[in-house]
């Protein structure tokens, strides 16, 4: 549920503004929201580090499992290390590509060493270097000493040598500035030293856990000197700003009492740009690395729909995934990282999520017979379905999953309107979302429609047309209710018919399966080697495929419940989040 929150102002001599600050950061429950912008040196500077450690963590959370958490006692001097490391050895990587493509360019021309011509231009011989097309190498003039060095694409390299330069009308080479050893010895030398530099990342990201508390440090400084910058100053007199949860506003009110602050508490108005709070069993919290992967949030006055989302969103992983196979790459492979590192990880909703993931596509692929592919089963494995194996049936589950999620939200935003006449207005929608789905059965999979069908979808638009926006004046009414309609009774359709991506995509997950399977077979395990190959095409092939779903997850997945889903629920995903003042700062500026 989204926690209901209460608007305060709290109002205060001027003078005791740092107290007051860090008796809020204390109890951690007000988000403070600015009158004006909060700038300032320390503002700026507080920003400017937080930025360069978030960079830092970038670098070093991918390695953090590599190595034990140990305390780092000097992390300010630390991450700059890390981070004037990282930016060396990115400069020596652009460095060695340089050096390494200079080599490919001079090795074909032998060890031309720029000394040498130097050398020879002190004694009065001249070397120059020129590209020559193999058509006109007759026009060199003659009395020119010259060293054929390589032909390519049509073009003769040659050095010419003469007691002063000579200008001929060919492309002039510019001599290299390293022989191709010394080309070698400073690409070795980068690469050297590019490691070291890797090396030293990679030990110090034993020191992940620090830094995080670091950045924690920082953001919250940051939030107290944003608190104090962009407060209301009136004379004598400051006033902080912010939201509070009702549940919590006790605490702020025993707080004004102890320090003699003025306290003012309201509801917010529709204005009130109010922060989210999300506050959901643990099983719901679940989804929640989700969420922010994809970073939203429902607004402060829209639906929660953690419950809902996690429900649909493990049913449409089953099917884009498809295959039970994966399901027990996926349960095992969140066991075993949970083995090794459960332990240094806190938070354990990824892990339970995965795990409802995994099991839901297990289910989906033994009902459907599908193991690491369909095809080289050949009957060894039965589905559990097996009027699942029917493409025109599978496409029936999609759209039926489309119509209950779809109407689902409408009879949900029903229930939350009454015992308001505009509740029925939402159940008409639900009952035309059921006629769609029966329309599209019809167009795509040709089975004809029930006879109540017809009734059912003018039962829907009348209710819809009557009850979207009811009023005494009948006419205002169903012109209302006309216009809400004819705008939405086409999106209805697609949104259902959008439903057949699940289908289309586990599909494609199965025959990509079998393609590599069949390649992979056709090869076979004859010998020694021949296995390998067939093993490494197998492997290759399914973490492929595997990968291809995931993405499809992120695409089609989430896309029916951020989009379509939320669409009919009419969640804008406008929320941002809750973020408390908290305790650990100082007053004054170090």
């Amino acid at each position: 549920m989204i926690v209901p929150m209460k608007k305060i102002y709290v109002v205060l001599e001027d003078k005791d503004i740092h107290n007051a600050l860090d008796v809020l950061a204390g109890m951690g429950v007000l988000h403070v929201e600015h009158d004006q912008l909060p700038k300032g040196e320390r503002v700026e500077r507080l920003r400017a580090e937080i930025e360069r450690m978030e960079e830092v963590l970038n670098i070093l959370e991918p390695l953090k499992g590599q190595a034990p958490q140990v305390p780092c006692e000097h992390w300010e001097q630390m991450f700059i290390n890390v981070l004037t490391a990282e930016e060396r050895s990115k400069e020596l990587e652009e460095e060695i590509i340089e050096l390494e493509s200079q080599l490919h360019r001079w090795q074909r021309w032998g060890n031309l060493d720029p000394a040498d011509i130097e050398a020879l231009q002190k004694k009065g011989i001249h070397v120059q270097l020129f590209r020559v097309p193999e058509s006109k190498l007759a026009e060199i003039p003659e009395g020119l000493t010259v060293e054929h060095i390589f032909t390519a694409d049509g073009l003769t390299r040659l050095a010419v040598f003469s007691s002063q330069r000579v200008k001929l009308d060919f492309d002039e080479v510019v001599p290299p500035k390293h022989s191709v050893e010394q080309f070698q010895e400073l690409i070795q030398r980068s690469n050297n030293e590019r490691q070291d530099l890797q090396d030293f990342i990679r030990d110090c990201a034993k020191y992940c856990g620090s830094f995080e508390d670091a950045l924690n440090k920082l953001q919250a400084q940051l939030s107290y000197h944003e608190a104090l910058c962009g407060r209301n100053v009136d004379g004598p007199l400051s006033v902080i700003r912010g939201f509070c949860p009702e549940d919590a506003c006790q605490e702020i009110e025993a707080a004004a009492r102890q320090h003699q602050w003025a306290l003012i508490m309201e509801d917010p108005s529709e204005e009130d740009q109010v922060p989210t709070l999300l506050r959901n069993p643990e099983w719901v919290n679940i989804v929640n690395p989700v969420l922010k992967l994809i970073n939203v949030l429902p607004g402060y006055r829209e639906l929660d729909i953690s419950f809902a989302f996690l429900f649909f969103f493990s049913i449409f992983f089953g099917i884009l995934i498809g295959d039970a196979g994966y399901g027990a790459v996926f349960a095992l492979g969140t066991a075993l990282i949970q083995w090794k590192a459960g332990e240094k990880i806190a938070r354990k909703e990824p892990f339970y999520l995965m795990y409802i993931l995994a099991a839901m596509t297990i289910a989906w692929g033994a009902l459907t017979g599908t193991w690491f592919g369909q095809k080289w089963l050949h009957g060894l494995i039965a589905p559990l379905s097996p009027w699942l194996t029917d493409n025109a049936n599978v496409q029936k589950v999609c759209f039926l999953i489309g119509a209950v999620q779809l109407s689902f939200a409408h009879i949900w935003r029903g229930i939350l309107r009454s015992p308001s006449f505009s509740a029925f207005g939402e159940f008409g929608w639900a009952a035309w979302i059921w006629g769609m789905f029966f329309l599209v059965k019809q167009l795509i999979i040709e089975e004809p429609m029930p006879v109540f069908a017809p009734g059912l979808m003018v039962l829907g638009a009348l209710l819809v047309i009557f009850y979207s926006a009811p009023s005494k004046n009948i006419l205002k009414t169903a012109g209302q209710g006309m216009g809400a309609f004819f705008g939405g009774f086409i999106n209805t359709f697609t949104d259902v018919i959008s439903y057949i991506r699940l289908f289309a995509v586990g599909l494609a997950g199965v025959a990509i399966a079998d393609a590599f399977n069949d390649i992979a077979l056709s090869v076979g395990f004859g010998n020694v080697f021949t296995g390998v190959i067939t093993a490494a095409i197998l492997v290759t092939g399914h973490v492929l495929n595997i990968v291809l779903g995931s993405m499809a997850i992120l695409v089609h997945g989430v896309r029916l419940n951020v989009l379509e889903f939320s669409n009919h629920m009419n969640i804008q995903w406008t929320g941002f989040e809750y973020k408390p003042l908290r305790a650990g700062t100082k007053t004054q500026d170090t």
